[in-house]
């Protein structure tokens, strides 16, 4: 066979594209002429070799990735094994200009928080160098990461976070006396496998400016922190009675007070070793996790039961949940970090009973608040006031269920039978501990830690306390020197009674939905026309 004969039209070859090249290979039969050499053509260069042309993709050097137009961009992995994103599903240069989600409800709005290294402060080594994630710290080093001041414009701050060392902290902080941001007001610590949603009652702050503060520590830890959002929340209270009835789906939802809660994270339940958040669901699909408002009281509670003791007309809107293993006793708080509480059935005859309590009763009052500074508004009026009178039931609390303690309150019986006492007695303080507590009295927090209540909070929660009794509480103020005085009665300026009583006009609190001057009348002047 001579070199005329190469160019065989029934002889045929295949070639592949070589590692590193992408494509469909073309076999050119000698295309430049007779005795010119066979061709080759359709492979281009595959820099990630991940079967994607380097011409015809945007992240040539990820092999997971070929489009920038991904949530996180070219260099970082949108989910990797956590199921959830590793970069802020929003993103713009500025802290808190933030396009805002709206949702039909009357919870309000989202207001998304970036990570947006360009816009927070890092000292030591927060981030790694060349690495551009935005929610992942680095374990190349420890340092921190601070944010730019905000305004605290909404009752609840919620958030992403996950994994990291023991000494990481999540802080959202306020001015001090000295007007440098170091006075902490809430603390989360993600020292755990695994990504958590978080949930922080910021009403008592509203109005404040405020940083937030990522510290990852000790080197070697990666921490994540995510979707820092803002938005209202309805306010809810937890009694010490109510009703819990578990699903069988395999969400294990609970049906609390006759609404549906559900787990905020995947994979966890009631029946983990630790406290899990719960929230109410919107059976109407509209509303993002944690606007949902809680379970109504009414017509919830089992036949005989009174609801005179109430301030409250719902459950919150999410509550830590933990059941004991073996038993029909839940822990529940109304968050991370409050005071938790035992609740037993209330019948130990009946093992299918739902109604559960701290200690049995049947004139159930709140025991803790969510977002009670949630929605309220300032009015001058002129009021009788006085002090806010000190209840058996938050006395109790104070000395025998301290905050951080290792048990849930109510796991005693100690503790049930002085809540006990408490419920026979009026709830006096006085009957059945021999003296009363003073409000505002520091609290302590844990074995080697003793702070101050919030006075705003701790007045409003009064406020509450006093409508639990049977009382009428519409608004509440905070003196100079931070007394906290009650609304006994207010009167519109022009009644008798504001001379008579010498009543001053001062700024007051209400609470949500109070109608202060319900029942009174008002003579309005008109013109009079022909």
């Amino acid at each position: 066979m001579n070199e005329a004969n190469l160019f065989i039209p029934d002889w045929a070859v295949t070639a592949t594209c070589a590692p590193g090249f992408a494509g469909t290979a073309v076999i050119g039969q000698c295309t430049g002429g007779q005795l010119s050499a066979y061709s080759i053509s359709g492979c281009n260069l595959d820099t990630d070799k991940d079967g994607v042309a380097d011409d015809d993709e945007d992240c040539y050097e990820n092999p997971d990735k070929t489009g920038y137009g991904y949530i996180c961009g070219c260099d970082v992995s949108d989910n990797a094994t956590t199921g959830y994103y590793n970069c802020p599903t929003q993103l713009d240069s500025r802290f808190y200009s933030i396009a805002t989600v709206h949702f039909t409800a009357s919870a309000g709005s989202y207001t998304w928080l970036t990570l947006n290294p360009n816009v927070w402060t890092e000292t030591g080594a927060y981030f790694a160098i060349n690495e551009s994630s935005s929610v992942w710290s680095s374990t190349k080093g420890s340092g921190t990461l601070t944010s730019t001041s905000f305004v605290v414009s909404n009752s609840t701050l919620a958030f992403q976070a996950g994994y990291g060392g023991d000494l990481s902290n999540i802080k959202l902080m306020t001015k001090s006396d000295d007007t440098t941001f170091s006075k902490v007001r809430k603390q989360f610590k993600p020292a755990r496998q695994g990504i958590r949603e978080v949930f922080w009652d910021v009403s008592g702050l509203l109005n404040e400016v405020a940083v937030i503060v990522l510290e990852n520590i000790p080197e070697g830890n990666r921490m994540y922190v995510n979707n820092i959002r803002l938005f209202d929340s309805v306010p809810g209270c937890l009694p010490d009675c109510i009703t819990i009835e578990p699903s069988s789906n395999a969400n294990l939802d609970l049906k609390i007070m006759g609404t549906t809660y559900e787990p905020v994270n995947q994979g966890t339940s009631f029946t983990d070793d630790v406290e899990v958040l719960y929230c109410a669901t919107d059976t109407n699909g509209s509303l993002p996790v944690g606007t949902s408002p809680g379970g109504l009281f009414d017509q919830n509670f089992p036949i005989g039961f009174k609801y005179h003791n109430l301030g409250m007309e719902r459950l919150p809107s999410c509550m830590m949940v933990k059941k004991l293993p073996g038993e029909n006793t839940y822990h529940i708080a109304v968050g991370a970090g409050k005071r938790r509480f035992s609740f037993n059935v209330f019948n130990p005859m009946d093992a299918d009973s739902s109604l559960h309590c701290v200690y049995p009763t049947q004139q159930p009052r709140c025991v803790d608040y969510s977002g009670a500074l949630a929605g309220s508004l300032q009015a001058d009026m002129h009021c009788a006031e006085g002090p806010p009178s000190v209840t058996c039931t938050e006395t109790v609390l104070a000395r025998n269920c301290p905050l951080g303690a290792k048990t849930a309150c109510g796991s005693t019986k100690v503790q049930q039978d002085l809540l006990k006492c408490c419920d026979k007695d009026g709830n006096s303080a006085s009957l059945c501990l021999g003296h009363s507590r003073r409000l505002g009295e520091s609290i302590r927090f844990s074995e080697s830690s003793v702070v101050d209540m919030d006075a705003a909070m701790i007045c409003a929660h009064a406020c509450y306390q006093s409508n639990n009794d049977g009382g009428t509480c519409d608004a509440w103020r905070l003196t100079d020197s931070e007394e906290c005085v009650l609304a006994l009665k207010c009167y519109p300026a022009t009644y008798a009674q504001v001379t008579n009583l010498e009543l001053s006009e001062s700024r007051w609190n209400l609470l949500k939905n109070a109608m202060p001057f319900d029942g009174l009348e008002v003579t309005v002047r008109q013109l009079k026309t022909t």
